[in-house]
């Protein structure tokens, strides 16, 4: 039994599709790292704002640049789309963030699964 004052983390760790073990000080999860997923990583730098973490009923264009090709193939035009009824990681403007991309099956289209922040210090090795 839980003592008070413990808390269960359950909504994520199913949200994201992971077998998660739960115990009493907290859980393990075992999901996937994005990077052994993604078609392609890359350094997006936003357009404008986008508030991704709000469900919406059809696609949204994501615009920015991308300032860097983690994978080496460096593609001069990328089409990135948030698929309708997802959430992820909002954008702000001019704020760079290392994206995942996960290329739809049916089209030369990419979606992020994944968004973090761009740590301090990390450069470009070209």
């Amino acid at each position: 039994m839980l003592s008070k004052g413990k808390t269960i983390y359950l909504g994520l760790g199913l949200l994201m599709g992971s077998l998660t073990t739960f115990a009493k000080e907290g859980y393990t999860d075992y999901a996937t790292p994005p990077e052994e997923i993604a078609d392609e990583i890359i350094v997006f730098t936003p357009a404008m704002d986008m508030a991704l973490n709000r469900l919406m009923k059809y696609e949204r264009l994501i615009t920015g640049k991308a300032n860097e090709h983690a994978s080496g193939k460096a593609r001069p035009f990328m089409t990135i789309v948030q698929p309708a009824n997802s959430m992820i990681r909002p954008l702000q403007t001019d704020k760079p963030v290392r994206m995942y991309l996960k290329r739809f099956e049916d089209r030369d289209e990419y979606y992020p699964i994944a968004i973090f922040p761009v740590s301090k210090g990390v450069k470009n090795e070209k």
